[in-house]
């Protein structure tokens, strides 16, 4: 089939017979070619509308005459509207980039067959890439997907209808949507995540949401699924969010274990600067004499424990008996000074009353 394309003067061709890249409700895509009056030909792919009145004809047309530019959205080549003069029946057709690549709903499934013999075999290792870790592979799809979204809301378009056929998994393992959405005046943002609950369900099972959770094994990505579907995300932002909190546990207890450790660190740090711990002995010398003696708790026998009781305790008798020697020496040294101030004293005297007899002697002389 040949379509003529006057406003860039060239055509495009392609063969419905040879069976979609993908179909929705609301169009058929083809892969085609686009061949210029040089003869020169590139692949593209050409979105069939049979309904022009229908809501995805309008987006389409929308989306072509603004000519939104980002890396995840398939570029819009041309627009061309032929009537069926038997039929009466218009047709559009939306010529767009070629997606060398395979749609979402056949990539979990393993239907690969609609990628180009040259990108089988890569795609063949996206795919078992995405069985080896679905969750990884999933959260990161759909993050990217809210991203796109955010700025197609930006720009007046809603995704709330987008569909796991229109989104494509390409060679390089990013994503390409081939549907715009909707045009509008009001973006509801708990209605966009709703789609985004349903493909990451998609994505991690292999089937669709059908009203209820299943076969999801990760308990927070089940309650991702179920808030989204629930409208509980007020916005993208926060819905992304969510995501990053799925291993905060982890944090929580490491910062509490690094929060035990400076504390016993402090306590060891305040137990050095007070030095050694002391026992007390006191130790009687007799006659009312008694000194106290702090040892500290020093471990002399190099074994990691406290010297044999018995040594210490004979270590105290020695002590004491020395210090009782001591003690007795000290005494007996004061009581030798005593005596002999006695003993001068009782000579002194003597001497004074020698001398008084001898006074009055003379006197009597």
């Amino acid at each position: 089939m040949i379509i003529q394309d006057k406003r860039n003067n060239c055509y495009y061709e392609f063969n419905p017979q040879q069976g979609s890249l993908t179909r929705n409700g609301r169009f058929n895509a083809f892969l085609g070619k686009r061949v210029m009056p040089n003869g020169k030909r590139s692949l593209v792919t050409i979105l069939v509308f049979e309904n022009l009145q229908s809501i995805g004809v309008m987006s389409m047309r929308d989306a072509f005459k603004r000519q939104l530019a980002f890396p995840e959205l398939s570029r819009i080549y041309s627009f061309v509207e032929v009537k069926n003069s038997q039929s009466g029946k218009a047709t559009a057709y939306c010529i767009m980039e070629y997606i060398d690549g395979v749609p979402l709903d056949k990539f979990v499934s393993g239907q690969l067959n609609s990628a180009t013999p040259a990108s089988k075999s890569i795609m063949d290792g996206l795919y078992s890439g995405y069985c080896n870790d679905k969750e990884e592979f999933s959260v990161r799809i759909v993050k990217e997907l809210s991203k796109v979204s955010d700025v197609l809301n930006g720009n007046g378009f809603s995704v709330a209808n987008l569909d796991p056929s229109t989104v494509f998994i390409t060679t390089n393992g990013a994503i390409k949507l081939m549907d715009y959405g909707i045009p509008t005046n009001q973006i509801i943002a708990s209605s966009e995540i709703i789609v985004f609950g349903r493909m990451l369900h998609l994505m991690l099972t292999g089937i669709e949401f059908n009203g209820a959770v299943r076969n999801v094994k990760s308990p927070k990505l089940k309650s991702i699924i179920n808030k989204a579907i629930g409208k509980k995300y007020r916005d993208t932002d926060s819905f992304r969010r969510a995501f990053d909190k799925r291993n905060d546990w982890w944090k929580i207890i490491l910062s509490v274990l690094i929060g035990i450790l400076l504390v016993v660190g402090l306590l060891l740090v305040i137990k050095n600067c007070q030095g050694p711990d002391e026992e007390t002995h006191s130790i009687n010398y007799g006659g009312g004499t008694q000194e106290t003696i702090r040892e500290p708790n020093v471990d002399y026998t190099g074994s990691g424990g406290k010297s044999d009781d018995t040594d210490f305790q004979k270590g105290l008798k020695d002590l004491e008996k020395s210090q009782q020697k001591k003690s007795k020496k000290k005494q007996r040294n004061t009581d030798n000074i005593q005596r002999d101030e006695v003993e001068k004293s009782d000579s002194k005297q003597m001497d004074q009353k020698k001398d008084d007899t001898s006074l009055k002697n003379n006197v009597i002389i």
